[in-house]
């Protein structure tokens, strides 16, 4: 593996370095560190971007949260953040229309331009950012902002999440190319019940949510949607194929939102699992290097039973020879639950 350190300014190649050790830790549920470990100080600094090269595999793209060192020995250990995190940071919400006029990949687009590459403040304008998008997405749905203040990254990782919109970066000469588009998931088949998956555990979450209550913000109109036995929803309270669940009330800006909002609250049912297991690097029935976050997946369980889930989570260590994997968007630890703000 080696590693790419770019200029955050200039985008100019700083430093290549053939790492000792490294861990690379994506979860897209609680934004989690990567950690670089060389055996040198690099050119780099705070905030420049790293690229992960193997061969000619690009496995990792991130950003220096810090580069720490014991002693002064030559070891240097870095955190790393993904590198979607250049625009985590808050914003004002402007040119919000655009989001159910043109499609949530041209609100990105747009407030990206306004706010990080071409704002009216040059000083700290990335003006190497260019950015495509390639679907259109029209949602009838708000941002969520309070006081007309948001932040940038997590809106654009709700919107993968629960949209399916995907942003690719690619280090092109001086440009830091961004595509933005709606993603068509090809649905990957894992059994976790053959030899080379090791290390499984699942914890599941029984109490889905049934109806979602929704409060009209402007009007103060109110109205439930209720979860029918093949995970569709009605209106209908009496409907003979409703089932039991726990109940959300949740607010919408406006009477036109409403049930894209409720919609939103029962996507996270499918999901209410956390499932951890490694798969061997060098598996020949599986193929692992395209489990990437956010690939769905129909999954084989030790448990007995397929079910869908989808990938929220990777480690890759370089001193083992297996790779991490974390599904559903259940977590379970002090700590994740708190990176994550559920507690």
């Amino acid at each position: 593996m080696i590693a790419y350190f770019l200029d955050h300014l200039t985008l100019q190649i700083k430093d290549i370095i053939v790492l000792s050790t490294y861990t690379l830790d994506i979860d897209e549920e609680v934004n989690n560190k990567s950690t670089l470990t060389i055996h040198r100080k690099p050119n780099a600094d705070t905030e420049d971007y790293v690229v992960l090269k193997n061969k000619a595999t690009i496995e990792y793209q991130g950003m220096i949260e810090n580069i720490g060192n014991e002693s002064g020995f030559n070891l240097h250990t870095l955190s790393l953040t993904h590198i979607s995190n250049v625009f985590n940071r808050k914003v004002l919400l402007a040119n919000e229309s655009i989001i159910s006029v043109t499609g949530i990949e041209d609100f990105i687009k747009v407030t990206i331009e306004n706010e990080f590459s071409n704002s009216p403040d040059a000083f700290i304008n990335l003006n190497y950012i260019e950015v495509t998008v390639l679907t259109h997405t029209p949602i009838i749905k708000s941002v969520e902002a309070e006081e007309g203040i948001y932040n940038f990254h997590t809106f654009i990782t709700n919107a993968k999440q629960n949209y399916d919109i995907n942003m690719t970066y690619t280090f092109d000469g001086s440009k830091l190319k961004i595509s933005i588009y709606k993603e068509e998931y090809d649905t990957q088949i894992v059994d976790a019940t053959i030899s080379d998956v090791i290390g499984y555990s699942e914890v599941r979450e029984l109490n889905y949510t049934a109806k979602v209550t929704v409060k009209a913000k402007d009007t103060g109109l109110i109205k439930s949607w209720y979860l029918q036995a093949n995970r569709t929803t009605t209106e209908d309270p009496m409907s003979p194929t409703r089932v039991f669940g726990n109940i959300e009330i949740v607010a919408a800006d406006n009477e036109e939102e409403m049930q894209q909002t409720a919609l939103d609250v029962f996507t996270s049912n499918s999901y209410k699992h956390l499932i951890e297991f490694e798969i061997k690097k060098d598996s020949k029935v599986i193929e692992v290097d395209r489990l990437i976050v956010g690939t769905l997946i129909k999954l084989k369980t030790k448990s007995g039973g397929v079910f869908d889930s989808y990938i929220s989570g990777k480690v890759i260590d370089s001193k083992t020879n297996a790779v991490f994997f974390k599904c559903g968007n259940l977590r379970v630890t002090l700590t994740d639950k708190l990176k994550k703000g559920v507690v």
